[in-house]
């Protein structure tokens, strides 16, 4: 009788530790939000990942009655604003709306953090593609034509891309090492920067985010050739994709996301992508990231976290095999 009380206090002690944890998780959760929250945005306060910002944190604030407040850390090509958050308190009041660039970062520059252990997966909010674009003086309008010419004369085609170690710089390599091209890489400060070589005909072909070239395709001065991931633009989607051109498989998108710091509770997480996911839907909401040419997701925190592990490995595998270095 004796042995089996001592068995009984024993498991009681182990078990207390989780049982205090799951009380303070779910106190943690019914009391969530109590204060404002602040959303690092990792940029200068325009563009994409500032509209979207804004977009979520007015929606989210009013749906848990609290103050969503952006908070803008530019550097590092959004590390600094990851290196914030992976410090913050795992609370639920700093959340950051991270790029590709959160796994892409830590390979070619030294990090303070690491894009899977620091942080905790909220949701994938948006996607956006990418747009093979070419000069309208390379004689070619489809990507088969561009992969002849290229195969017929190696190391006279080149590329564009806005900067060294940028996601577009990685897009092209990822498409020369798929199809088995020597095409020669051309880096910009930005793609804005690129375009008028491209348009005059002094590089060749450039990857880019749809709105960037996709007014200069309407007016003939470049031609667009295909769309980088999986399934067509839903705001051009006149144009294949690069898998239905004859390059199975590939798929690239520029994304943004949402993430905690890591042991964020999971209530709170679970809260969170309800909230944002909500926002992210609503027809208001969907229209406005369409002049973007952003595609909302809401994918969950675990499909979130997948993702992130697939798009680490790919990137990570590419700079190593290349030797890719940022500018």
């Amino acid at each position: 009788m004796m042995g089996t009380h001592r068995f009984g206090i024993s498991v009681l002690v182990r078990l207390l530790p989780a049982m205090a944890l799951c009380a303070e998780n779910a106190w943690a959760a019914d009391d969530y939000p109590s204060k404002p929250i602040r959303l690092i945005a990792p940029f200068s306060p325009s563009g994409g990942v500032d509209i979207l910002a804004r977009g979520i944190a007015s929606r989210v604030g009013e749906s848990l009655k609290q103050p969503v407040v952006i908070d803008n850390r530019a550097g590092g090509g959004g590390s600094a604003g990851a290196e914030l958050t992976a410090r913050a308190a795992p609370d639920g009041y700093t959340l950051i709306i991270p790029s590709a660039n959160l796994v892409i970062y830590p390979f070619m520059y030294p990090a303070a953090y690491d894009p899977i252990r620091d942080f905790a997966p909220v949701t994938q909010a948006i996607s956006l593609p990418f747009l093979l674009a070419s000069s309208a003086t390379l004689p070619v309008k489809s990507v088969s034509e561009l992969i002849a010419l290229a195969r017929e004369k190696p190391g006279a085609i080149n590329y564009a891309s806005a900067g060294s170690g940028s996601l577009p710089h990685l897009t092209g390599e990822l498409f020369k090492r798929t199809v088995m091209l020597n095409l020669v890489h051309v880096p910009y400060k930005g793609n804005a920067a690129a375009l008028p070589d491209l348009i005059a005909g002094q590089v060749h072909v450039l990857f880019a985010v749809i709105p960037t070239v996709l007014p200069h395709v309407k007016t003939g001065r470049l031609r667009g050739l295909a769309v980088t991931t999986r399934t067509r633009a839903k705001s051009a989607p006149e144009f294949p994709t690069l898998d239905e051109s004859g390059v199975p498989g590939f798929d690239v998108t520029q994304w943004y996301g949402v993430l905690a710091p890591a042991k964020t509770p999971k209530p709170i997480i679970d809260r969170l992508h309800k909230e944002i996911a909500a926002a992210l839907r609503q027809p208001d909401f969907v229209a406005r990231m369409a002049v973007e040419s952003f595609e909302p997701v809401a994918s969950s925190p675990e499909q979130f976290g997948q993702y992130l592990r697939a798009e680490r490995e790919k990137w990570g595998t590419l700079i190593k095999q290349t030797g890719i270095r940022g500018d």
